[in-house]
């Protein structure tokens, strides 16, 4: 059983004058405002907007008919950044993160009749480690759906979906109170038609099962084709105790020769970095939200797009079904010594085992989805600085356990400045991120600066150097400029939409050299609110505007320039 706790809850801040007992279930909340779950508190009321620190959610929900050897969790999809989370007084968890799934036992704490559920959430930025400097407004809230699952005696507490040899392999963990007899159910079904099934007793509360896929058909971006499975936990009676069902899909990655494989077939990335955030919900979208944004990346011609963290389980899904394929970064990003991050940053254990925790969630939570064909492990980071190597080789090391049938990617600012190389070896894919043509321009009196045309020999310089030093595929993964909705110049003049254009055809020219390049993403779709950058004409409104679409999703015309570009590769 599901219970869904999204809707109406309770909100405060905690100002930290004084230690409260918010969490008490008998706390007086007459006062506390009401809003709505998932959201974030910058959009409850104009105060709130640039609010960043502590604050307390409470939700009262009613169990009825709850049995004994009933087992229970609670399950958050995405709470930005540090929560605790407290069940009728007591606390049963803790969880770092803003972007990845977690979930909490709740069996001896959950009661029959009224229980009463407290967030502590905590999104000041002095506090995090992981991303560090947040290159996107810094949202905090309960951003995704809260549910509750209830089980009767066990529950699947994992079930992880790889391929590998023409087989599907489900690695399950089961947890509960009846180690009686017991069975599984797997389907695999097309539609609503099975077309495979098996049963067996189960012997321990963890194993390995497989299936066969030659009689799958093969998902690509031309043919998007997703299948279901159902695994199911009976007790010898042949009553169900639990089960799980998701879509999935089954493909073949490989490079070959600095060129990328699907299902045996070459293919280019055409890609775009997208940031999903809307300036009605912020991080939050509606399902008819994600629909318009997909149809309009996928108008631009795009067939990989690219996050920053793990985006919701409704985009992925869509991403499946209309055969998009996702870069996806686990969120170790930007941790940087001109931001502030200390030396001894990558040196500390618990720092490292934060990232293998965002990367294990994301597995544990993502694994089914054919979009996903690559984890990056990481995006502008300072690895110059000493146990970074380390740092990096223990998290592929560790990806790889994981991971049978994706690349391991990793995305760097080596083109622009210093970072750690030794890693690159161990990698699928480098990801080059460069902002030649841009930033290197703003270091100059950019409001008088001219020129008749755009030189970016600096670039073709930088890439030859680079693949000299490494025979690895190498995919573009940042690169753009700035430009202001509306302005429009004949002239290369920064900051306009024609200026904009002008950077990403002459960037094309250059990729187009080297057979190393196996895919290309813009940054970035849409605009979005960014407060690291500094106050200068370009960003006066907060904005970062290298989208090829405006906050609003208004097309620049550089939304047409890439897609002429991406209709000729």
């Amino acid at each position: 059983m599901i219970l869904n706790l999204n809707g109406v809850w309770k909100f405060t801040i905690d100002m930290g004058v004084i230690v409260t007992p918010y969490f008490n279930p008998d706390f007086p909340r007459d006062y506390w405002e009401t809003i709505y779950i998932p959201s974030v508190w910058n959009l409850y009321r104009e105060k709130y907007y640039l609010y960043e620190g502590v604050v307390w959610f409470a939700k009262e929900f009613y169990i009825d008919n709850f049995k004994k050897d009933f087992i229970s969790e609670i399950c958050f999809e995405g709470v930005n950044y540090i929560c605790e989370v407290y069940l009728n007084g007591e606390k049963i968890g803790y969880h770092e993160g803003g972007y990845t799934p977690f979930s909490f036992d709740i069996t001896e704490k959950i009661r029959e009749g009224k229980n009463v559920l407290v967030v502590k959430v905590d999104n000041r930025r002095h506090l995090l480690r992981m991303p560090y400097v947040v290159g996107w407004f810094n949202y905090g809230g309960i951003h995704r759906p809260v549910y509750i699952k209830i089980s009767r005696k066990i529950r699947i507490d994992k079930l992880i979906l790889n391929f590998e040899n023409e087989e599907g392999i489900i690695n399950y963990e089961i947890k509960g109170k009846n180690r009686n007899e017991l069975y599984y159910y797997l389907n695999i079904l097309d539609g609503e038609t099975v077309i495979y099934e098996k049963k067996d007793k189960i012997d321990d509360f963890s194993g390995e099962l497989k299936f066969p896929l030659h009689n799958l058909k093969k998902w690509s971006p031309d043919f998007p084709k997703v299948y279901k499975f159902l695994f199911k936990i009976i007790d010898k009676n042949g009553d169900l105790l639990d089960k799980i069902e998701k879509e999935f899909g089954v493909r073949e990655l490989k490079i070959v020769d600095y060129k990328i494989f699907l299902n045996g077939k070459e293919i280019k990335l055409k890609g775009i970095n997208y940031l999903p955030i809307n300036p009605i919900g912020g991080l939050v979208f509606t399902k008819e939200m994600i629909e318009e944004d997909i149809k309009l990346i996928k108008e631009l011609g795009v067939n990989t797009i690219r996050v920053h963290f793990p985006l919701s389980e409704e985009f992925f899904s869509l991403c499946d079904k209309e055969g998009l394929m996702v870069w996806c970064d686990i969120p170790i990003y930007c941790l940087e010594k001109y931001a502030g991050i200390p030396d001894d940053f990558f040196v500390k254990e618990e720092n490292y085992k934060l990232a293998e925790q965002y990367f294990q969630e994301t597995f544990n939570y993502y694994s089914h989805h054919p979009s996903i064909i690559t984890w990056s492990i990481g995006n502008e980071n300072s690895t110059f600085l000493p146990g970074a190597k380390d740092f990096f080789d223990r998290l592929i090391e560790f990806a790889r356990k994981l991971e049978r049938n994706r690349f391991i990617s990793y995305a760097s600012l080596i083109l622009m400045r210093k970072e750690e190389e030794g890693f690159f070896k161990k990698l699928d894919i480098i990801g080059l991120n460069e902002y030649f043509g841009w930033y290197d321009k703003l270091g100059k009196n950019y409001e008088n600066w001219k020129e008749e045309k755009l030189d970016l020999t600096i670039l073709e310089i930088k890439l030859r150097e680079f693949f000299n030093r490494h025979k690895i595929p190498v995919a573009i993964t940042e690169f753009g400029a700035d430009s202001l909705p509306g302005f429009r110049f004949s002239g290369f003049v920064l900051g306009s939409e024609d200026y904009h254009s002008a950077l990403l055809e002459e960037s094309f020219k250059i990729f187009k050299k080297f057979q190393q390049i196996i895919g290309y993403f813009p940054f970035s779709f849409n605009d979005y609110p960014d407060p690291s950058k500094s106050i200068v004409r370009f960003w006066a409104d907060e904005i970062n505007h290298k989208g090829v679409v405006s906050f609003n999703r208004s097309k620049k015309s550089v939304f047409e320039t890439l897609k002429k570009i991406y209709e000729e590769i």
